[in-house]
Formats: C-alpha cells, structure tokens, sequence
C-alpha cells in the first residue's frame, strides 16, 4: 500500500502567476503535525516576501516591453496571493481550518490506490486536452489562461454555458482537486480547484462578461473588483492558499452523495464491486451515531441590522442553505410576521420570490455580510395580538407550540347562494353598465335603422263614388262555371309584372292608374294559334317595348301584362313559363292582382 506524502508543498506562490513555481519539498521527520504545519507557513511567507522583492527588481531593470509586463503581471499575482492568504487567517495547528465544522471527504476513508483508481478512471472520461493543459503546467494557472483556453473553439465555449454540462465539469474538477488533495499534490489539486472554481462562475456570468473583464483588469490591482465581478472565482482564489483551506472550500462545494457516487463508478468499472459495497456499508454503520454532525455543513455569521429600532442581530446560516430560512428565523426571534419586513443586501431590495430559494454562495456572500431590515408600516403587529384573547393567559394547555402562537386563523367561507340568486345578481350588475350606455346603444340603433329607409310616393287614396240609384234585392242565381263542367287542365292566360327588377314583387299597384302617360288598356298577347317557335319569338318582340313603357311610368315603374295561351296540350303554358324565368325583368303577378283582376 502506498505511503502518503508526511507533507505537502503548501507554497503560497499563487496560482495566478505563470512564472512562479511552488516549493515541491517534503518535509520528513519524527516532527508532528503540527511542527510540520507551522514550519511550512514560515517558509510560505518568507518565499512570499522573498519572491515578491525579486520580481520587483525586474520591473526596474527589464527593458524589454513584453518582458515588462510578464514582470508586472508576476507582482499582481504574488499581491494576489498574499491577500488570499490574508483572508484564509492563521492556520491552527495540525493544518486543520478554524472553523470546527469540517465535512468528512469519503477519499479520506479509502486506500490511496483506490483514490489514484478513481483519478485515472476521470481523466479517462475527459478530453486529453485539458488534462494537458492543466497538468503540463499547473503551477500557471490563472484567469488570463482559463479564459484563453475555454473560449479558443466553439466546443469549449459550449462548456461555459449554465447546464447541467457545466455544472457536471466543475464538480469534476473538484472531485480530481479532493483526490490529488488526499495523495499530497498540492499543485495539481490547486490547479484543478481554480479550474473548477472558474467553470462554477460560468454557471452564473456570462463568459462575455467574464472574457470582457479580462481583457479591462489585465493586472489585478483591486480584488474587490475580482470580489465584487467574479464571486464564485474569487473564494476559490482565497481558499488555494493552503491545502486545509482547500479542504474546506471543497468539502462545501461537492457533496458526499456526489463522491460516493463517482467512487463507485470507478470502482465498477475497473473491477468488481462487492468489496466496495461492504466497504460502504461498514463505514456508514460505524458513523451512523455522527451522520448528522458528519454532514452538517459550513456556516457562515450574517448580521441583519434594523435602521428604525438600530437592532443588529447576528444569525448563523448554512453556506449551502436557502435565505428563506434565515428570513424565518429572524422574524420568529422578532415575535413577528416575515410579511412586515423587507430585507436589503448591498442597496438592493430583495424579494422572497427570487431570492428565497438562493443560498449565500450564490448571491456571493462571506464570513459577516449585513442585511438591512426595514419595518414596513402597512403591517403591525396585530397579528400576534390577535391570537392571544384574554382567555387565552389563563390557558394552561401544554399542548399549544410556541409556533402556533404567531400564526392566524383563516375562517373558510361558504357560499349560501343558490345559482338563482347568482344569476339575479349578475343580472344587477350588469344594469349598471347597460344604464351607462343606454344613449350610445339608442345612437347605434337609429343609425342603424335610418340605413334600411326607402323613399316612397305618398299614397293617393281613390274616391269611390257610391251609386246614388239603390238596386233592388235579387234573389240568389246559381252561376254555372267551366270548372263544374270539367273544364281543360293547366293556365289559360298568365298575368306578369314587367319593370324595375328591384319592384317586381312589390304588393303596390301597378302604374295604370297614376302614371302621367296612361298606358292603353289592351296590354295583353294572345298567342292562339302560334307554334311555340312563333310564340317565343312574339313575346321577345313586345318585351322592350313594354319595358320601356314601365320605366316611362310612375313609381314603383311596372306594369301589368296579360298573356293568354289557352288551354289544349298547354304547349304554349310551357312557352310562356320557361320566358318569364330566363328574363329577369318579367315576373308572375302576386295572388292579390290575380284576385282583383278576376273581380273586374
């Protein structure tokens, strides 16, 4: 079985710094951990200082523009470098981080050949190409290079976008920082970190955004620009600085559940399984008592200071947890609802429906950010007086929690109505509309009936002189007629309007009486003895004749034609009829006329 490193190169060269590279030296002994821990942090700082001073005497010797610059860029990096180590603190002794919370990485558990199966089974599963590019030269790592490398082709940048691709490349990279990080090299690991660091800011900023800072902040002089542009780039940065701060940064940002999960497909795909399983379910029984503690993860202190009251309250979050809980929490301790508050980060108003469900990494948060809480004054505090009546003090019920105590009851209210008085109601409501637009309603509806209005002559009533000479009674006579003689089948004559096609079926009387020029009284045809060549050929004849007779008339310009063809086979009826429907101007009289001329 293969021996750990009793040491690892905890330079804090940064990783930013192309021409930096850090301290490889083991240091080996019968010293303790904690001797080994705090040697390595003197020489860290002493390398530090040492490097920084040399690359400043390049900057004033070099004369070369591009070597210049190299050297301008190496002294931003070392400051880089310093300010990270200045944010991770002192290192307690045995290496381990201050805070006494530390997730158990699972690769701690297994045999280093396990962990070097699981490393090579990833890269087997990755590009050769970025293996290359971020073992070849891990010391050099840093921004300029990611960006440069990620967006050169298409498929990369395909990689930079938030998915689950790129959510799945960041995890893949803190799982190879975690495995180099167990067999004691540090470079490697601090190359991937900052690999996966920089893929997790892609899930979040755009690479154009991320590509267009690069390009204005070359040389990083301020990092609260770095902060404040790129977060999630930025804790990584902080956290590379020493590999227990390192262990912490990546005990938070990869789960347990991810690491079994991507131990066991190493683990089946390079041999059998059973051992592992066994060796799973040894482990989780042996720290079943501390699952909890085990898995707790690391908070962080955010103070929420009340402008109105100058009440600052400090509450401990999950750096993983959702800001919902927080903002619950807060408003339990006030005796309050959570409604009555309105929460401010960095001047910006945050609302629950977007905000609620992010956690403090997402939104960028570290150790002591501030809230600003404001009491808005639309709710007061009468829903917590409301649910404590006077009965309710002497109320000694140990049943009754203390978180019922805030909340208020809603009263269910059922509908009485019947659907008769639904529609009653709806039919009030809407007489109030139909009252406020009456006028328009009657406008429309003149205007509308004005449309269909036609001009007439005005009726000329016919006086009928009564016969002043009184006629004796007669008796009754019995007139005989053809029809009780058995009289010939079929139309006899045809009486037809000819005229204006629009006042062709019109119940008016024709223009014989009131026309100015008086049409003659025989407009009637007899087609007795015609063929029904001859016939057709007469009544084609006389029909412009008689139309220009009609339109010479008064209104409504039609005139009462008869044409008689008699009875026998009622060749000349047929003639007759099939005319009268190919001219659209000819039309049968109504049964009115019919009457009336049988009459006279």
């Amino acid at each position: 079985m293969p021996t750990r490193d009793a040491s690892t190169s905890i330079s804090a060269t940064n990783p930013l710094s192309p021409t930096i590279q850090p301290d490889s030296e083991s240091i080996q002994g019968s010293r303790s951990e904690a001797d080994d821990a705090s040697l390595s942090e003197e020489l860290d700082s002493i390398e530090r200082v040492t490097q920084y001073a040399e690359v400043q005497v390049v900057i004033r010797t070099v004369g070369k523009e591009e070597e210049r610059s190299q050297a301008k860029r190496a002294a931003a990096n070392l400051r880089i470098s310093i300010h990270a180590a200045q944010m991770c603190g002192p290192i307690p002794e045995g290496g381990k981080p201050l805070n006494d919370v530390v997730a158990a990485s699972y690769l701690q558990l297994q045999p280093l050949a396990n962990v070097e199966e699981a490393i090579n089974y990833h890269w087997s599963i990755i590009p050769l190409t970025v293996k290359q590019f971020l073992l070849d030269d891990p010391g050099s790592i840093d921004l300029l290079k990611l960006v440069t490398f990620w967006t050169r082709t298409e498929e990369r940048t395909a990689h930079c976008v938030p998915d689950t691709l790129g959510s799945a490349n960041h995890s893949s990279s803190f799982y190879l920082a975690s495995s180099y990080l167990q067999l004691g090299q540090f470079t490697r690991a601090r190359a991937l970190l900052l690999n996966g660091a920089f893929m997790k800011e892609c899930q979040y900023t755009p690479i154009s955004e991320i590509v267009q800072f690069v390009r204005e902040h070359e040389i990083i002089t301020d990092f609260n620009v770095l902060r404040e542009k790129l977060p999630y780039y930025h804790n990584g940065v902080v956290s590379s600085c020493h590999p227990a701060s390192m262990e912490k940064y990546l005990s938070i940002s990869m789960s347990n559940g991810y690491k079994r999960m991507m131990n066991f497909a190493s683990k089946a795909a390079t041999g059998p399984v059973h051992e592992y399983i066994d060796h799973i379910s040894s482990v989780k029984q042996k720290s079943s008592t501390s699952t909890m503690d085990s898995d707790d993860e690391y908070k962080i202190s955010i103070r929420l200071h009340d402008e109105e009251s100058n009440d600052v309250r400090t509450m401990k979050i999950g750096f993983t947890s959702t800001l919902k809980t927080l903002f619950n929490e807060y408003a339990e301790e006030r005796g309050l609802s959570l409604r009555a508050f309105r929460f401010s980060y960095e001047g910006r108003t945050l609302f629950l429906s977007s905000v609620g469900n992010k956690t403090p990494e997402q939104m960028g948060m570290n150790e002591g950010s501030v809230f600003v809480v404001t009491y808005t004054d639309g709710l007061s505090e009468e829903p917590t007086k409301s649910t404590s009546s006077p009965k309710g003090k002497h109320c000694t019920s140990k049943k009754k929690g203390s978180k019922n105590k805030n909340k208020r009851r809603i009263k269910t209210i059922i509908s009485t109505k019947t659907e008769e008085q639904m529609k009653v109601d709806h039919s009030k409501a809407l007489t109030i509309l139909f009252r406020e637009a009456e006028d328009t309603f009657k406008e429309i509806r003149q205007r509308l009936n004005s449309l269909t209005l036609e001009r007439t002559q005005p009726k000329s009533r016919s006086s009928r002189q009564r016969s002043q000479v009184s006629h004796p009674l007669q008796d009754p006579t019995f007139n005989v007629t053809s029809e009780s003689l058995g009289g010939k089948a079929g139309k006899t004559r045809y009486l037809v309007h000819i005229g204006d096609v629009n006042n062709l079926y019109k119940t008016t009387k024709p223009s014989s009486v009131h026309s100015r020029n008086p049409q003659p009284q025989s407009l009637s045809l007899d087609l007795h003895g015609l063929t029904k060549n001859e016939a057709e050929s007469v009544l084609n004849t006389n029909l412009p004749k008689w139309n220009e007779t009609a339109h010479s008339s008064s209104y409504p310009f039609v005139i009462l034609v008869e044409i008689v063809c008699g009875g026998g086979s009622q060749v000349l009826s047929e003639v007759v009829e099939r005319w009268i429907r190919v001219n659209e101007n000819v039309a049968n009289a109504p049964k009115s006329v019919l009457c009336r001329r049988d009459i006279l």
